[in-house]
């Protein structure tokens, strides 16, 4: 993935008609990727990453990355009632 671009070219883009470009899209990336960003601009986003293949691939890869995360933070399973208090006691100790 190339670096995103800088704020400069971005500005001179939207001066040739360009209205959102790979700046944008790197700037806006995790609220993208959340969902939570205003229907106007996730418009502009999806329009952009359609003829744009770096940014589709780090949107793939930010995502893979969020998924990755979130499964490693998860616990497996519920850890046992019998095993919790012995895990307060413990700490209670302290």
């Amino acid at each position: 993935m190339n670096a995103p671009i800088h704020p400069i070219v971005s500005r001179l883009k939207r001066g040739l008609g360009v209205a959102f470009g790979c700046y944008d899209m790197h700037r806006l990336i995790f609220d993208y990727a959340q969902e939570t960003l205003p229907a106007e601009l996730k418009a502009a986003m999806d329009e952009h990453i359609k003829d744009c293949q770096p940014c589709l691939d780090y949107l793939k890869t930010y995502r893979a990355t969020i998924c990755a995360t979130r499964d490693c933070c998860r616990p497996p399973a519920e850890m046992p009632a019998e095993l919790q208090v012995k895990l307060r006691d413990f700490i209670a100790k302290l």
